[in-house]
């Protein structure tokens, strides 16, 4: 169900240094051999990104934001359900922190994937959130729409994040 409905986009750098871009995308679903037709998917998401060239590179060649587009790739390859985005912008500069939510919210509306985005980044949640849930060690101080949320907190935390 993991590898095939829900998939995850991990904090950091999760790609696994010996194996090609192309197998880092495709590894994780593998269930007994070699898919074709992940190989083309994958190759798909990797021209969406501008990426093609690099399936056969390996991680350590590629930039932070390279690896995340590779990273963000691997958990749409399957077309899932939902993906769990934990902190997908985190230590990459504004510049590239816009490309990859430019990338999510494209995948996203391609695919009809739903995103739980994971992030203390306000600046990301209100470029890609629907509805938006405030925690505070594991309590729900606020949750509703988005635009509601940003614009007229109604919690003391929440305002404080803002």
């Amino acid at each position: 169900m993991r590898a095939q409905k829900i998939s995850y986009i991990l904090q950091g750098n999760s790609l696994l240094p010996n194996f090609t871009v192309l197998e880092n995308i495709c590894l994780p679903h593998q269930l007994g051999g070699w898919q074709e037709d992940l190989k083309e998917k994958a190759m798909e998401l990797l021209k969406e990104f501008g990426l093609e060239n690099m399936a056969q590179e390996y991680p350590d060649n590629l930039s932070g934001g390279e690896r995340r587009r590779v990273a963000i790739a691997r958990a749409f390859v399957h077309d899932p359900i939902l993906v769990v985005a934990d902190e997908p912008t985190s230590a990459l500069d504004a510049s590239v922190q816009k490309q990859v939510v430019e990338v999510l919210l494209h995948l996203r509306r391609l695919f009809g994937t739903a995103v739980i985005l994971v992030t203390h980044d306000v600046g990301v949640v209100s470029a890609m959130a629907d509805t938006i849930l405030v925690l505070k060690e594991g309590n729900v101080m606020e949750y509703g729409p988005a635009r509601q949320i940003l614009q007229e907190p109604q919690n003391s935390y929440t305002r404080a994040l803002l």
